[in-house]
């Protein structure tokens, strides 16, 4: 009776609070856009009718590859009444993934999201939170296949792009009328307010690039203060404007590539001869449809703002403008942590710089330092228009993501347990059969040979769960593919890596620990199930009720490992990890821009990574004396441990293999020991297998079983490797999508002055702190390594003496 009467309390105490808050989603994704395979902000709209404050566990549910619930919770405090908080999950790669815009109806969201408010320790679950009826968008969502407007083929991949403040023009990346031929990705920019801004670093997951104009940074609480420092610093790209407006920048101080502030009225005697113009137009006069030249800058109101900045020392000047007489930095780019931070004098956001109707595309490729070879289709005559459609008009896709989810079985444990199998079952039929009934045989007992058989049967069976048992015993081993990305020059900057691994246990458990340090405060950390773009995954999943874990959702101040207990069915479970933590031995100098004629590089690198690196390419860019900028690469067969390279020396000594003699395709041969020559050429190399009329119409790209991975270098530099053009007379171009690797671009790297040198590792052991039910794991796998080392560039970073005007 007393047992009934505390149940029914208890009963009670939990319907009470149920009844006294509840919630409503106000938003999913940034601006409602998400990527399936990253972390997706949550913001929710919780009211309280209870007097006191309150601690709750709030929780999103999900499936993992394998069918199992992944409960991502995060702590809140709810205090009376209405108030909004931001929480964070990866949509499911199972059964469809998630729901969205175009795919399915709002009531399908709802079934497949569940979102709770839960007691705080989250064993008790007191109310579910309504999704509402608005679907988010997926980015790149469909088929993946180029989507048709009209005669236009539009490509898939999109750069997701957040404005904060009033929106400069974007219009020429419209996807109804796309003007920038040759961009390999459409640029989406969202417009949000500052408190739509997450209040985690993993909030920026899906964000290509944020761009901050007039909104007033000192409205930025500490969280959304340190969540978008912490984006950059892991290797985000900010880009800043100098608006004029009081408080804009006044709080990204540390980050901004220049020193001082304000701006000034600027009256140029003609704009048609600025550094803007020569940007936007590139020398081409812009026409309407019957060919007359139209002024482009007829609605721009001067005299303009613009900023005053002197560039810190390492940053990079992009662009000079002329300015009553003095240069002016227009485009300044610098390094933060592992990502970049730029400035522009402009004030593009201004209303009347914005209606300048052509060429914004080519500016933001200066901001970022994206290299595309655009062409803007207002600038050319229909003959023109027609043919630049034409080299950029793609069949489909390749995604460079997909061999990232390969590789991560322990294939050598399954060929062992298989070949044991096949020993036993031939072994005993061997012997239980021939062999007996011979023995018997040649002593007249042939009677017997049913008994013996049976016999041999139960021995076989016994010695087979024997060697399976002793298999099946130890501890955890892993496979794994990683990418680590160092900062090799002066100052603390903690490393980042992302890991994939596949972790083989030998025993089914329902709670087996899997441990990873954060040994960096402030910095993000995460550990999570394998989460794919569910279009790689065609699987269907059962979700059994008792196959549940816990993924914390945590902030850069938490502190401790994180742990998660996770339910095993099957002997092997696909995990991820992004870790910031202390730079392991990387590589030891610095390298200089020489501008001698002989060679564009020089000064003295050393592997210091205790490692042998494969693979190894070099690549910088390089300031051109008529304008614009070129990259070069080295590639080194192999780089052995604890030597040195003399740059200079080892440009003169190498020879330019990337171009054959025809011009056309380049045919690289990977035995020899070391190659130069420009990275354009590199590119035309590394995605020749790509064309559709190569491969047929197979979408992803597998190389995770090749000696040599071209997709790694391709990811690693997507924003500075060109689009992939139509050979002559035919249409075999494609785009190229990253699914799941957007984060190791580090392009940016070399817009902002650096070299970069990219290498691989094989039978690397797991280079994050990972513990598997308290002991590290055995096992190896593949690190891919990305190397940013300092460049000297003080040869050519001189302002110019005149203005910077094309004639």
């Amino acid at each position: 009776m007393r047992w009934a009467v505390a149940g029914l309390i208890h009963l009670l105490l939990i319907a009470s609070t149920f009844a006294a808050v509840s919630g409503r989603v106000e938003s999913i994704g940034l601006g409602a856009y998400l990527r399936p395979d990253c972390w997706t902000p949550l913001l929710v709209r919780i009211q309280s009718d209870e007097d006191v404050a309150r601690t709750y566990a709030l929780q999103v549910v999900q499936l993992d590859l394998d069918g199992d619930e992944v409960v991502y919770t995060r702590p809140v405090t709810v205090n009376p009444g209405q108030q909004t908080v931001w929480t964070y999950f990866k949509p499911q790669p199972s059964n469809g993934g998630l729901p969205s815009a175009g795919t399915a109806g709002a009531g399908d969201l709802g079934r497949v999201l569940r979102i709770f408010l839960a007691t705080e320790d989250g064993s008790k679950r007191l109310a579910q939170i309504d999704t509402g009826k608005t679907l988010p968008q997926a980015l790149e969502s469909g088929s993946w296949e180029s989507i048709t407007i009209g005669q236009r083929t539009i490509r898939s991949g999109q750069k997701l792009v957040i404005v904060v403040g009033d929106s400069p023009n974007f219009r020429e990346y419209s996807a109804s009328t796309v003007q920038a031929e040759g961009a390999s990705e459409t640029v989406l920019p969202v417009v949000l307010p500052i408190g739509r801004l997450p209040d985690n670093a993993i909030g920026y997951d899906a964000v290509d690039a944020v761009i901050w104009t007039t909104a007033d940074s000192g409205r930025l609480d500490a969280q959304q203060l340190r969540a978008l420092r912490g984006y950059v610093r892991r290797g985000g790209k900010l880009a800043c404007v100098a608006s004029g407006e009081v408080g804009a920048l006044a709080r990204f101080e540390e980050m901004l590539p220049v020193v001082g502030g304000g701006t000034e009225e600027w009256s140029p005697p003609s704009l048609a001869k600025t550094k803007l113009a020569a940007i936007l137009l590139e020398g081409d006069p812009v026409r309407d449809a019957v060919g007359r030249v139209i002024d482009p800058f007829a609605g721009i109101g001067l005299p303009m703002r613009i900023g005053r900045g002197t560039p810190k020392a390492g940053s990079v000047v992009a662009a000079w403008e002329d300015v009553g007489g003095t240069p002016r930095p227009l485009i300044v780019r610098g390094l933060y942590g592992l990502g970049s931070v730029s400035w522009t004098s402009l004030h593009a956001a201004d209303a009347a710089v914005s209606r300048v109707t052509t060429g914004w595309p080519r500016f933001w490729q200066e901001v970022f330092g994206w290299q595309q070879e655009l062409q803007m289709t207002a600038q050319l005559n229909q003959r023109e228009k027609a043919a630049a459609q034409r080299v950029f008009d793609g069949r489909g896709v390749r995604d460079l993501g997909y061999t990232y989810a390969q590789n991560l079985d322990l294939s050598s444990k399954t060929a062992a347990l298989v070949s044991i199998a096949f020993i036993v079952f031939v072994g005993y039929w061997i012997i239980a059969g021939p062999v007996t009934y011979a023995v018997l045989a040649a002593r007249g007992q042939t009677h017997l040979s049913w008994f013996v058989y049976g016999a041999v049967a139960m021995i076989a069976v016994a010695l087979t769960l024997g060697v399976v048992r002793l298999m099946l015993g130890g501890s955890a081993e892993i496979r794994h593919v990683s990418l680590v990305r160092i900062w090799c020059g002066p100052g603390d900057v903690p490393a980042q890596a992302w890991t994939r691994l596949g972790i083989y246990l030998p025993q089914d458990r329902t709670d087996t620990p899997i441990a990873l340090e954060r040994p960096v405060a402030l910095q993000t950390t995460t550990l999570t199930p394998l989460v794919i773009d569910p279009r790689l995954n065609p699987r269907r999943s059962s979700n059994p009720r008792d196959s549940r874990y816990e993924v914390p959702v945590t902030g850069e101040d938490s502190e401790g490992p994180i742990t998660l207990r996770v339910p095993i069915r099957s002997t092997l479970k696909k995990m991820q990890a992004d870790w910031s933590g202390p730079a392991p031995p990387a590589l030891i100098g610095s390298a200089i821009l020489a501008g001698d004629g002989l060679s564009p590089i020089a000064g003295s690198i050393n592997n210091n990574t205790g490692q042998l690196l494969n693979n190894v390419m070099i690549v910088f860019r390089v300031p051109q004396a008529r304008g614009g900028t070129e990259d070069f690469v080295i590639y080194l067969r192999a780089w052995q441990s604890g030597r040195a390279l003399d740059l200079q020396a080892l440009w003169k000594t190498t020879e330019n293999k990337l171009v054959n003699s025809s011009g056309g395709v380049p045919v690289l041969d990977l035995n020899l020991t070391s190659v130069r020559g420009r990275w354009t050429d590199a590119a035309k190399w590394l995605t020749q297998d790509l064309r559709a009329g190569t491969i047929g119409i197979e979408r992803n790209w597998d190389d995770s079983a090749q000696s040599y991975r071209r997709s790694f270098p391709l990811v690693s530099l997507y924003d500075a490797t060109p689009a992939v053009r139509n050979s002559p007379d035919s249409s075999d171009r494609v785009d190229l999508i990253r699914s799941g690797v957007r984060q190791w671009d580090v392009s940016h790297a070399l817009a902002t002055g650096s070299v970069v040198v990219l290498a691989t590792s094989s039978d690397a052991p797991l280079p994050v702190p990972l513990t598997v039910d308290g002991d590290t794991p055995a096992g190896v796998g593949q690190t891919l390594w990305q190397f940013i080392v300092p460049l000297d560039r003080s040869a050519f970073e001189r302002p110019p003496t005149t203005a910077p005007v094309d004639e």
